[in-house]
């Protein structure tokens, strides 16, 4: 079953990212009735699932800012306590402090906890509530190429109520690493 919603869903993305034209709601309803049962509840349901899974990450996304509240960038809460995952540039330009934004639409501060400069990832903690919402880490060792994957955050501060967007792709690749060198120090692993 959850190959066929993978293959299912996968074909929708193929054909959407082919050029397929937007259907009007009278050809969609025709195109239903060509699609067979079976995959037409195969794409619903892989519908479902991707719709249920953003709902359940959607609050744990962070939308992070220094004092001044310039700059932006993302991050993800990992932890009730208020542990956010993010990367080093994220908060570089900010220092030790800053504010964080939830969609929620409330600000909150936040303190750094640690940084590696060279891996590009940060931890900041969240002040200002007693439990946060939050997504657990996952095993990235078990994440394949042809997996769906999903990316969420305030790219470029776009959301000014702190609310994130929400864009889908395929994992191309895994497994890969790039050193740093010239200006880009930043080792990816």
């Amino acid at each position: 079953m959850q190959s066929d919603i993978r293959c299912a869903w996968l074909l929708s993305a193929a054909l959407l990212a082919a050029g397929m034209p937007v259907l009007a709601q009278e050809d969609a309803k025709n195109a239903e009735k060509s699609i067979s049962a079976a995959d037409l509840a195969a794409v619903k349901s892989a519908q479902k699932q991707r719709v249920e899974t953003i709902a359940k990450v959607y609050g744990a996304v962070v939308a992070i800012y220094g004092n001044d509240r310039g700059g932006g960038g993302s991050g993800v809460l990992y932890d009730p306590a208020g542990f956010v995952l993010t990367n080093h540039h994220v908060v570089a330009g900010a220092g030790t402090e800053g504010w964080g934004g939830l969609a929620d639409g409330k600000l909150y501060r936040w303190k750094l906890i640690g940084t590696d400069p060279g891996g590009d990832v940060a931890i900041i903690q969240l002040t200002g509530k007693d439990a946060f919402p939050y997504a657990p880490l996952g095993d990235s060792e078990t994440v394949r190429v042809g997996d769906w994957a999903m990316a969420m955050g305030n790219p470029f501060v776009l959301a000014e109520d702190q609310r994130p967007t929400v864009t889908l792709g395929i994992v191309s690749g895994v497994h890969r690493f790039q050193e740093g060198s010239g200006m880009n120090q930043l080792v990816y692993g």
